[in-house]
Protein backbone atom coordinates (compact mmCIF):
# COMPACT_ATOMS: atom_id res chain seq x y z
CA UNK A 1 0.00 0.00 0.00
CA UNK A 2 1.29 3.33 -0.80
CA UNK A 3 3.32 5.01 2.15
CA UNK A 4 3.66 9.07 1.67
CA UNK A 5 5.95 11.51 3.85
CA UNK A 6 3.83 12.99 6.36
CA UNK A 7 4.28 16.12 5.99
CA UNK A 8 3.31 16.32 1.94
CA UNK A 9 -0.40 17.18 0.50
CA UNK A 10 -1.87 14.90 -1.89
CA UNK A 11 -5.36 14.79 -3.68
CA UNK A 12 -7.08 11.80 -5.54
CA UNK A 13 -9.88 10.98 -6.59
CA UNK A 14 -12.09 7.75 -5.38
CA UNK A 15 -9.37 5.49 -3.83
CA UNK A 16 -11.91 1.90 -3.94
CA UNK A 17 -11.18 -1.36 -5.80
CA UNK A 18 -11.45 -1.72 -9.08
CA UNK A 19 -11.77 2.34 -9.80
CA UNK A 20 -9.54 4.26 -11.65
CA UNK A 21 -7.57 7.25 -9.83
CA UNK A 22 -6.66 9.85 -11.15
CA UNK A 23 -3.95 12.58 -9.01
CA UNK A 24 -4.56 15.62 -8.94
CA UNK A 25 -2.57 19.02 -8.57
CA UNK A 26 -2.48 20.14 -5.79
CA UNK A 27 1.42 21.57 -5.99
CA UNK A 28 0.02 25.06 -4.31
CA UNK A 29 -1.40 23.96 -1.15
CA UNK A 30 0.21 24.98 1.87
CA UNK A 31 -0.15 23.41 5.52
CA UNK A 32 1.38 24.87 8.11
CA UNK A 33 1.57 24.55 11.80
CA UNK A 34 -1.11 27.43 13.52
CA UNK A 35 -0.95 26.40 17.28
CA UNK A 36 0.71 24.06 19.15
CA UNK A 37 -2.48 22.28 20.15
CA UNK A 38 -3.12 20.60 23.15
CA UNK A 39 -3.93 16.95 24.02
CA UNK A 40 -7.12 16.20 22.38
CA UNK A 41 -7.51 19.90 19.44
CA UNK A 42 -11.32 19.50 18.43
CA UNK A 43 -14.32 21.47 17.10
CA UNK A 44 -13.06 24.44 15.15
CA UNK A 45 -15.23 27.53 15.13
CA UNK A 46 -13.90 30.93 13.08
CA UNK A 47 -15.26 34.44 14.12
CA UNK A 48 -15.32 36.29 11.47
CA UNK A 49 -16.29 39.63 14.34
CA UNK A 50 -12.79 39.23 15.50
CA UNK A 51 -10.87 37.15 13.18
CA UNK A 52 -9.88 34.67 15.63
CA UNK A 53 -10.05 30.89 15.84
CA UNK A 54 -11.84 29.27 18.59
CA UNK A 55 -11.17 25.56 19.47
CA UNK A 56 -11.48 23.37 22.11
CA UNK A 57 -8.44 20.98 23.79
CA UNK A 58 -11.02 18.28 25.17
CA UNK A 59 -8.78 16.28 27.67
CA UNK A 60 -6.77 19.57 27.96
CA UNK A 61 -10.35 21.02 29.78
CA UNK A 62 -9.37 24.69 28.11
CA UNK A 63 -11.17 26.38 25.56
CA UNK A 64 -8.95 28.65 23.14
CA UNK A 65 -9.45 32.19 20.78
CA UNK A 66 -6.63 32.24 18.48
CA UNK A 67 -5.88 35.32 16.80
CA UNK A 68 -5.67 34.26 12.36
CA UNK A 69 -2.98 37.27 12.10
CA UNK A 70 -0.83 37.38 15.32
CA UNK A 71 -1.92 34.06 16.78
CA UNK A 72 -1.59 34.85 19.77
CA UNK A 73 -3.79 32.32 21.82
CA UNK A 74 -6.16 33.15 24.72
CA UNK A 75 -6.81 29.90 27.18
CA UNK A 76 -9.63 29.69 29.17
CA UNK A 77 -9.57 26.57 31.63
CA UNK A 78 -12.07 24.45 33.29
CA UNK A 79 -12.85 21.90 35.83
CA UNK A 80 -14.56 19.99 32.67
CA UNK A 81 -14.10 18.39 29.28
CA UNK A 82 -15.49 20.71 26.71
CA UNK A 83 -16.55 18.81 23.55
CA UNK A 84 -17.38 21.89 21.37
CA UNK A 85 -17.73 25.72 21.10
CA UNK A 86 -20.25 27.78 19.24
CA UNK A 87 -20.75 32.22 19.83
CA UNK A 88 -23.86 32.93 21.37
CA UNK A 89 -24.42 35.88 19.03
CA UNK A 90 -27.61 37.85 20.64
CA UNK A 91 -25.37 37.62 24.01
CA UNK A 92 -21.91 40.06 24.36
CA UNK A 93 -18.98 38.32 24.64
CA UNK A 94 -20.83 34.79 25.53
CA UNK A 95 -20.36 31.26 23.70
CA UNK A 96 -22.41 28.15 24.06
CA UNK A 97 -20.17 25.42 25.23
CA UNK A 98 -20.81 21.50 25.70
CA UNK A 99 -19.15 20.75 29.13
CA UNK A 100 -19.30 17.36 30.09
CA UNK A 101 -23.27 16.77 30.30
CA UNK A 102 -24.05 20.26 30.39
CA UNK A 103 -24.73 22.75 27.74
CA UNK A 104 -23.61 26.50 29.34
CA UNK A 105 -23.00 29.96 28.09
CA UNK A 106 -19.50 31.08 28.72
CA UNK A 107 -18.48 34.97 28.92
CA UNK A 108 -14.95 34.92 27.65
CA UNK A 109 -14.39 38.62 29.74
CA UNK A 110 -16.47 37.93 32.93
CA UNK A 111 -16.09 34.15 32.97
CA UNK A 112 -19.04 33.57 34.06
CA UNK A 113 -20.58 30.30 33.06
CA UNK A 114 -24.53 29.77 33.26
CA UNK A 115 -26.03 26.25 32.57
CA UNK A 116 -28.43 26.23 29.77
CA UNK A 117 -29.44 22.55 29.59
CA UNK A 118 -28.09 19.28 31.57
CA UNK A 119 -28.73 15.86 29.65
CA UNK A 120 -28.28 12.15 30.95
CA UNK A 121 -27.53 12.54 34.53
CA UNK A 122 -28.75 9.02 34.41
CA UNK A 123 -25.35 8.08 31.80
CA UNK A 124 -22.08 8.86 34.22
CA UNK A 125 -19.90 7.83 31.47
CA UNK A 126 -21.30 9.43 28.49
CA UNK A 127 -20.46 13.17 27.61
CA UNK A 128 -21.22 15.75 25.20
CA UNK A 129 -19.26 15.79 21.70
CA UNK A 130 -19.66 18.10 18.62
CA UNK A 131 -22.02 20.70 18.13
CA UNK A 132 -22.87 23.01 15.78
CA UNK A 133 -25.92 25.31 14.87
CA UNK A 134 -28.38 24.79 11.88
CA UNK A 135 -28.70 27.37 9.32
CA UNK A 136 -31.88 28.66 10.33
CA UNK A 137 -31.47 31.90 12.05
CA UNK A 138 -30.79 33.68 8.52
CA UNK A 139 -34.36 32.57 7.37
CA UNK A 140 -38.28 34.32 8.47
CA UNK A 141 -38.78 31.22 10.49
CA UNK A 142 -36.39 32.19 13.31
CA UNK A 143 -36.23 29.00 14.76
CA UNK A 144 -32.86 28.17 15.50
CA UNK A 145 -31.14 25.25 16.91
CA UNK A 146 -27.59 23.97 18.05
CA UNK A 147 -27.39 20.28 17.48
CA UNK A 148 -25.30 18.46 19.70
CA UNK A 149 -24.70 14.84 20.51
CA UNK A 150 -23.62 12.05 23.25
CA UNK A 151 -21.17 9.43 23.15
CA UNK A 152 -19.93 7.22 25.89
CA UNK A 153 -16.20 7.99 27.11
CA UNK A 154 -14.36 4.80 26.88
CA UNK A 155 -12.37 3.41 29.34
CA UNK A 156 -8.45 2.06 28.17
CA UNK A 157 -9.56 2.98 24.54
CA UNK A 158 -12.51 0.67 24.63
CA UNK A 159 -16.15 2.09 23.38
CA UNK A 160 -19.76 0.62 24.56
CA UNK A 161 -21.34 1.14 21.31
CA UNK A 162 -24.55 2.81 20.55
CA UNK A 163 -24.90 4.60 24.19
CA UNK A 164 -25.01 7.98 22.45
CA UNK A 165 -28.01 10.25 21.53
CA UNK A 166 -28.49 13.32 18.79
CA UNK A 167 -29.97 16.06 20.76
CA UNK A 168 -30.74 20.10 19.24
CA UNK A 169 -31.26 23.00 21.78
CA UNK A 170 -34.02 25.18 20.10
CA UNK A 171 -33.82 29.32 20.28
CA UNK A 172 -36.15 29.17 23.80
CA UNK A 173 -33.73 26.33 25.67
CA UNK A 174 -35.93 23.61 24.79
CA UNK A 175 -34.18 20.07 24.24
CA UNK A 176 -35.41 17.86 21.51
CA UNK A 177 -34.24 14.42 21.22
CA UNK A 178 -33.91 13.01 17.30
CA UNK A 179 -31.88 9.98 17.44
CA UNK A 180 -30.64 7.41 19.59
CA UNK A 181 -27.86 4.32 19.61
CA UNK A 182 -25.51 6.18 18.42
CA UNK A 183 -21.84 5.47 19.47
CA UNK A 184 -19.75 8.53 18.87
CA UNK A 185 -21.86 11.51 17.75
CA UNK A 186 -19.61 13.91 15.59
CA UNK A 187 -19.74 16.07 12.48
CA UNK A 188 -22.54 18.17 11.42
CA UNK A 189 -23.28 20.24 8.02
CA UNK A 190 -26.45 21.44 6.09
CA UNK A 191 -26.59 21.61 2.43
CA UNK A 192 -26.66 25.09 0.71
CA UNK A 193 -30.87 24.99 0.10
CA UNK A 194 -31.16 24.06 3.95
CA UNK A 195 -33.15 21.01 3.21
CA UNK A 196 -30.44 18.63 4.14
CA UNK A 197 -28.52 17.64 7.35
CA UNK A 198 -24.95 15.56 6.95
CA UNK A 199 -24.11 13.96 10.27
CA UNK A 200 -21.33 11.36 11.47
CA UNK A 201 -21.78 8.75 13.84
CA UNK A 202 -17.42 8.20 14.27
CA UNK A 203 -17.70 4.42 15.65
CA UNK A 204 -19.77 3.11 12.57
CA UNK A 205 -18.14 4.84 10.23
CA UNK A 206 -21.76 6.18 8.81
CA UNK A 207 -21.39 9.77 7.24
CA UNK A 208 -25.46 10.26 6.71
CA UNK A 209 -28.18 12.68 4.95
CA UNK A 210 -31.15 13.33 6.69
CA UNK A 211 -34.08 15.25 5.07
CA UNK A 212 -34.25 18.82 6.92
CA UNK A 213 -36.86 20.82 7.99
CA UNK A 214 -36.18 24.24 8.59
CA UNK A 215 -39.22 25.00 10.33
CA UNK A 216 -39.10 22.90 13.54
CA UNK A 217 -35.28 21.27 13.15
CA UNK A 218 -36.31 17.61 12.67
CA UNK A 219 -34.90 15.37 10.36
CA UNK A 220 -35.70 12.08 8.44
CA UNK A 221 -35.22 9.72 5.45
CA UNK A 222 -31.68 8.45 7.16
CA UNK A 223 -29.38 7.30 4.27
CA UNK A 224 -25.75 7.00 3.57
CA UNK A 225 -24.15 9.96 2.09
CA UNK A 226 -20.40 8.98 1.77
CA UNK A 227 -19.38 5.40 1.72
CA UNK A 228 -16.40 5.27 4.04
CA UNK A 229 -13.53 2.68 4.03
CA UNK A 230 -12.22 0.76 6.66
CA UNK A 231 -8.53 1.14 6.05
CA UNK A 232 -7.01 4.70 4.90
CA UNK A 233 -4.99 4.07 1.75
CA UNK A 234 -2.85 6.87 3.32
CA UNK A 235 -1.80 5.26 6.58
CA UNK A 236 -2.50 1.69 6.13
CA UNK A 237 -4.55 2.01 9.23
CA UNK A 238 -8.65 1.35 10.39
CA UNK A 239 -9.55 4.92 10.10
CA UNK A 240 -13.03 7.04 10.86
CA UNK A 241 -14.53 9.84 9.93
CA UNK A 242 -14.67 12.39 12.66
CA UNK A 243 -15.51 16.12 12.72
CA UNK A 244 -17.06 17.27 9.56
CA UNK A 245 -17.99 21.07 7.73
CA UNK A 246 -18.90 21.63 4.10
CA UNK A 247 -18.05 24.40 1.43
CA UNK A 248 -19.56 26.69 -0.99
CA UNK A 249 -19.94 23.86 -3.29
CA UNK A 250 -21.48 21.90 -1.34
CA UNK A 251 -18.85 19.19 -0.70
CA UNK A 252 -18.10 17.37 2.46
CA UNK A 253 -14.75 18.37 4.12
CA UNK A 254 -14.28 14.95 6.66
CA UNK A 255 -11.55 14.61 9.17
CA UNK A 256 -10.00 11.09 9.38
CA UNK A 257 -9.32 10.21 12.73
CA UNK A 258 -6.04 7.32 11.90
CA UNK A 259 -6.07 8.65 8.35
CA UNK A 260 -3.81 11.52 8.55
CA UNK A 261 -5.76 13.49 6.30
CA UNK A 262 -8.88 15.42 5.71
CA UNK A 263 -11.42 14.26 2.91
CA UNK A 264 -13.49 15.99 0.15
CA UNK A 265 -16.36 14.32 -0.76
CA UNK A 266 -19.43 15.25 -3.38
CA UNK A 267 -22.27 13.92 -1.23
CA UNK A 268 -24.30 14.02 -4.46
CA UNK A 269 -22.18 10.77 -6.13
CA UNK A 270 -20.43 9.18 -3.03
CA UNK A 271 -17.49 10.43 -4.42
CA UNK A 272 -14.01 11.12 -3.04
CA UNK A 273 -12.63 14.13 -4.86
CA UNK A 274 -9.66 15.55 -2.86
CA UNK A 275 -7.20 14.32 0.24
CA UNK A 276 -5.17 16.76 2.41
CA UNK A 277 -2.38 15.20 4.15
CA UNK A 278 -1.76 16.36 7.28
CA UNK A 279 1.68 15.51 9.36
CA UNK A 280 -0.02 13.52 12.06
CA UNK A 281 -2.38 10.43 12.41
CA UNK A 282 -5.36 11.62 14.27
CA UNK A 283 -7.01 14.24 12.59
CA UNK A 284 -10.04 15.18 14.43
CA UNK A 285 -12.33 18.19 12.67
CA UNK A 286 -12.33 21.34 10.80
CA UNK A 287 -13.39 24.51 9.59
CA UNK A 288 -13.27 27.31 7.30
CA UNK A 289 -12.00 30.70 8.07
CA UNK A 290 -10.29 33.84 7.37
CA UNK A 291 -11.96 36.78 5.89
CA UNK A 292 -12.94 35.08 2.84
CA UNK A 293 -13.40 31.91 4.02
CA UNK A 294 -10.47 30.30 1.68
CA UNK A 295 -8.05 28.85 4.64
CA UNK A 296 -9.28 25.32 6.12
CA UNK A 297 -8.02 25.21 9.58
CA UNK A 298 -8.18 21.30 10.76
CA UNK A 299 -7.45 20.01 14.65
CA UNK A 300 -5.76 17.05 15.99
CA UNK A 301 -4.74 14.57 18.71
CA UNK A 302 -1.56 14.70 20.78
CA UNK A 303 -2.11 11.90 22.85
CA UNK A 304 0.17 9.21 21.68
CA UNK A 305 0.80 6.25 23.31
CA UNK A 306 4.34 5.68 22.73
CA UNK A 307 7.76 7.47 22.93
CA UNK A 308 8.12 6.62 18.96
CA UNK A 309 4.93 8.20 18.36
CA UNK A 310 6.05 10.83 19.96
CA UNK A 311 9.22 11.05 17.54
CA UNK A 312 7.45 10.68 14.27
CA UNK A 313 4.78 13.14 14.70
CA UNK A 314 5.57 15.49 16.65
CA UNK A 315 3.15 18.12 15.60
CA UNK A 316 0.08 15.79 17.00
CA UNK A 317 -2.08 17.69 18.58
CA UNK A 318 -1.65 20.99 16.52
CA UNK A 319 -3.95 22.86 14.98
CA UNK A 320 -2.74 23.03 10.75
CA UNK A 321 -4.02 26.10 8.62
CA UNK A 322 -4.20 24.87 4.83
CA UNK A 323 -4.07 27.62 2.37
CA UNK A 324 -4.20 27.62 -1.56
CA UNK A 325 -7.05 25.06 -1.61
CA UNK A 326 -8.81 27.05 -4.54
CA UNK A 327 -12.46 26.83 -3.14
CA UNK A 328 -14.43 28.81 -0.22
CA UNK A 329 -15.93 27.41 2.91
CA UNK A 330 -19.15 28.68 4.73
CA UNK A 331 -19.50 30.40 7.76
CA UNK A 332 -19.36 28.89 11.42
CA UNK A 333 -22.86 29.91 12.41
CA UNK A 334 -23.71 31.40 15.88
CA UNK A 335 -26.33 30.34 18.67
CA UNK A 336 -29.82 32.76 18.63
CA UNK A 337 -31.00 31.51 21.82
Amino acid sequence: MERRDQNSVSCSEERRPNKLHRILDMADVVVEQFNKGGILAEGPFYDASTNKLAWVDIYGQSVHFTDLVTKEDEVHNFDARPGAIVKRINHKDCWIINLENKIVSYNDKTKETEVLAELEKDKPKNRLNDAKCDPSQIVVHKVHHLGTGSMYEPENGVFDKGHGTLYSLSKDLQITSHMDGISISNGLAWSADKTIMYYVDTETRGVYAFDFDLTDGTIKNKRIAVTYDDVSPNTGKEHFPDGMCIDAEGKLWIAAWFGAQVMRYDPATNKLIQTVTLPCEQISSCAFGGPNLDELFVTSCGYLKSEEERKRFPQAGSVFRVKNLGVKGTPSLGFEG
